[in-house]
């Protein structure tokens, strides 16, 4: 395994963290590791389209765990683990998601912006 794939590894148990959080709920507890694992990916200035619609879908889950679950036509509380749970089949396939609320949410446009944030972050925009 890559020093890579060991980190996408910790993304995947953060994402799997997240999941049980939630469904006990401890929502409060959501994205509470993402500044640590951002930290861990950014020295591979990882491209991967994948990585980046996880990384911007659990930026979103923290983010909808603290208002309400609003601002995300069409996801209620209830749908972020199940969502999660394929986000994290996609990292661990190395395969685009096939969830029509994480292509509509989570990639194309968001994730470009996301990226180029991200992108500007490391100074290599």
């Amino acid at each position: 395994m890559t020093p890579e794939q060991e980190v996408i590894e910790v993304l995947i148990d953060a994402l799997e963290s997240d999941i049980q959080a939630h469904e006990a709920g401890e929502f409060d507890a959501i994205a509470m590791r993402f500044d640590d694992v951002l930290r861990e990916l950014l020295p591979f200035h990882s491209s991967s389209e994948i990585v980046t619609i996880a990384l911007e879908f659990w930026d979103c889950w923290g983010d909808a765990s603290c208002h309400e679950w609003r601002h995300y036509d069409g996801i209620e509380s209830y749908d972020w683990p199940k969502l999660a749970r394929d986000v994290v089949a996609s990292l661990r396939s190395n395969r685009m998601p096939n969830n029509e609320l994480i292509t509509q949410h989570f990639t194309h446009k968001r994730t470009a912006s996301w990226l180029g944030r991200l992108k500007s972050f490391l100074g290599s925009a």
